[in-house]
């Protein structure tokens, strides 16, 4: 019988229980340990992932907010013609000449008055002293209906002067057309082409002229019957024919040199020159405009898709952070596991 004051001895494992037991312990805190890391390798990467796409978001954000900025249409530019692009060309053709009628009525006395005033002074003095003009034919082949009509389109075509004063009427355009005119008379190469159609002289030009001259040629006719003997050998009559021939004819006479300009053509062609230029500017300001319209648009459209754009990467950032938030709460709840578990 065991004596009442002795231990109770408690029974011992088998060393094989032990040794098991020992290396699931090893296993479980290895791969807690490994949990650990990779959760916290994942937490880093959340993380990363996370910046990048908020700065990506707010990137975008602010390029599309800056490429929203500024008008969309933009409106054709003020042209002004300048006075040295009157001056003719060495090729300059010939206007072809006017009828003469009355003065227009839609030309004003002030546009007449400036016309003629600049006629006498820089033009007049070129002519030769065969060229006899009226003023009112001088006004009337510088101001044809077509000059008149070309330059009244011009009204809306957003002319400025050399100042850079608007021109809003045909009357002011037509103004600063005479005044552009009367400055570049006084170029030397504009100079240059009054003094040589003044100072020109006629020439003796010999052109050739080719003419079809007609006569009668002597012959034997076989079909004719008109004499006597006409049957007998050889059969028919004596005749003539009509022979045509092209003949070379050298005409001369005496001529001024070809290509130059009488002053009043030259006036004229300067004032349909500053027609056709402001015309030409108008249209080339006008096709920028369109095309820089264009390009606000679509830098405008995209714009807004790089705002649509930044919208969805902010929620995938979002996204990115209930993911990185629900990885923080796993691992605060299992240090708050183990540390339980300790007290235990």
């Amino acid at each position: 019988m065991s004596n009442d004051n002795s231990l109770e001895v408690l029974p011992s494992l088998p060393a094989s229980e032990k040794s098991g037991s020992q290396i699931l312990m090893r296993i479980s805190t290895k791969a807690a340990a490994l949990e650990k890391n990779l959760l916290a390798l994942l937490r880093y990467v959340a993380l990363l992932v996370a910046v990048m796409a908020l700065v990506g978001s707010l990137g975008f954000l602010a390029i599309g907010m800056v490429n929203q900025l500024g008008e969309t249409e933009v409106k054709p530019g003020k042209v002004a013609v300048q006075a040295n692009e009157l001056i003719p060309a060495q090729s300059a053709k010939s206007l072809p000449s006017a009828d003469i009628q009355p003065i227009k009525p839609s030309l004003d006395k002030a546009t007449k008055a400036k016309t003629l005033e600049i006629f006498r002074s820089r033009f007049k003095p070129s002519q030769r002293p065969d060229d006899k003009l009226t003023d009112d034919q001088v006004v009337d082949f510088i101001w044809t209906d077509s000059m008149l009509s070309s330059y009244a389109d011009l009204a809306t075509a957003g002319l400025t002067d050399a100042g850079g004063k608007d021109l809003t009427t045909a009357a002011a355009i037509m103004g600063d057309a005479l005044t552009a005119v009367d400055t570049a008379a006084q170029n030397p190469e504009f100079q240059k082409k009054l003094t040589a159609y003044r100072t020109a002289q006629k020439q003796n030009v010999c052109t050739d002229h080719f003419t079809i001259h007609s006569r009668l040629v002597p012959g034997w006719d076989s079909t004719a019957t008109n004499c006597e003997d006409w049957y007998k050998s050889p059969v028919g009559c004596a005749g003539t024919r009509l022979v045509e021939e092209p003949v070379t004819e050298k005409v001369c006479e005496m001529k001024f040199p070809e290509g130059l300009l009488s002053p009043v053509e030259q006036y004229a062609i300067a004032v349909a020159t500053y027609a056709e230029t402001a015309k030409h500017k108008s249209d080339d300001a006008k096709i920028q405009a369109q095309n820089k319209t264009s390009e606000n648009g679509l830098r405008k459209e995209m714009g807004k898709e790089r705002i649509q754009l930044a919208a969805e990467i902010f929620l995938g950032f979002l996204g990115i952070m209930f993911l990185y938030l629900f990885i923080a709460l796993e691992r605060h709840n299992r240090s708050l596991r183990l540390l339980i578990k300790e007290v235990k």
